[in-house]
């Protein structure tokens, strides 16, 4: 029911081209080049990024009907600090996860590698830009457009 709004799905699809960003980026960084596994890495760091924005809207919301009296602006910053320690968490575990694949022996790595520098970048840009920009853009689409961002009492 919560997301059946447009205006709420393009905003969590906007951490999208936040980590796509820091994953193209990482490959030209690194000297590697767009290929399949650097799309496969692609495909699996959107999916943790929609995770992320999902979940931060998801706690705006709850924290909307659960506080009414809170503003936008404590709403922005209690959501992204609740949500902190999971997302840093996931961006964290996978980093750890690539790690290996990016600075060890590059030996039978070569479809891989893409992949993980793809990964790690892409978490790194997302995971910060969601905890700055995902807050910003809501709390600012929110004050402009409340009916859309904030959900109806329960």
């Amino acid at each position: 029911q919560a997301f059946r709004n447009w205006s709420l799905v393009l905003l969590i699809m906007l951490n999208l081209p936040l980590a796509l960003i820091g994953g193209v980026f990482a490959l030209a960084l690194a000297g590697e080049t767009l290929n399949v596994s650097s799309m496969i890495g692609m495909v699996a760091l959107f999916g943790v990024a929609t995770r992320n924005s999902l979940l931060l809207i998801s706690r705006y919301q709850h924290l909307m009907q659960a506080q009414p009296q809170l503003s936008l602006a404590e709403v922005a910053v209690k959501g992204a600090c609740d949500r902190l320690v999971p997302i840093l968490l996931t961006a964290f575990t996978a980093a750890l996860a690539v790690t290996p694949l990016i600075f060890g022996d590059p030996t039978g790595k070569e479809m891989e590698r893409p992949l993980a520098i793809v990964l790690l970048g892409g978490m790194l840009s997302s995971t910060v830009l969601n905890l700055v920009v995902i807050p910003t853009l809501f709390r600012w689409l929110a004050s402009r457009w409340p009916g859309r961002f904030i959900p109806p009492a329960a």
